[in-house]
């Protein structure tokens, strides 16, 4: 992948970068290489306010589709205790923790190693175009 870096590309490249974009998502979005990202960008410091308050809105929309899934007794972990594993405890067909991110890059071996015994795990994932995707976590040992 090659790809002249022009003033302009530049200038979004900072634009976004300073809005909080990660590498992957810029090297996703204008088909540029981590080389490129690290060249340009290295002394560009993300504005982590501006993902924060993505994620915050985020997880304050997750109470209302987790409701329209039909979940009841939600209870946001955060209130009671900051937790980056689980966001909510939800019921429906049995207890939940749901971790609620704005990463779609988000790994699933991690979140592995933190599934509780007598729950079931998911994870409410909101897309760059503002749709909902959420996935069950499920393992078996084999």
């Amino acid at each position: 992948m090659v790809r002249v870096v022009t003033e302009e590309l530049r200038n979004n490249l900072i634009k976004d970068r300073e809005k909080g974009m990660t590498y992957s998502e810029l090297m996703k979005k204008y088909n540029i290489s981590k080389w490129t990202c690290t060249n340009y960008l290295r002394d560009i410091k993300p504005d982590r306010s501006y993902v924060e308050k993505a994620w915050r809105l985020a997880e304050k929309e997750a109470v209302n589709i987790l409701t329209e899934k039909g979940f009841k007794n939600i209870l946001n972990l955060n209130s009671i205790c900051q937790s980056p594993y689980w966001d909510y405890y939800a019921e429906k067909n049995g207890r939940w923790l749901i971790d609620v991110t704005i990463n779609g890059k988000k790994s699933i071996v991690d979140k592995y190693s933190r599934v509780l015994k007598g729950y079931i795990c998911a994870i409410l994932h909101k897309k760059d175009d503002g749709s909902w995707s959420f996935v069950k976590l499920e393992t078996k040992e084999l």
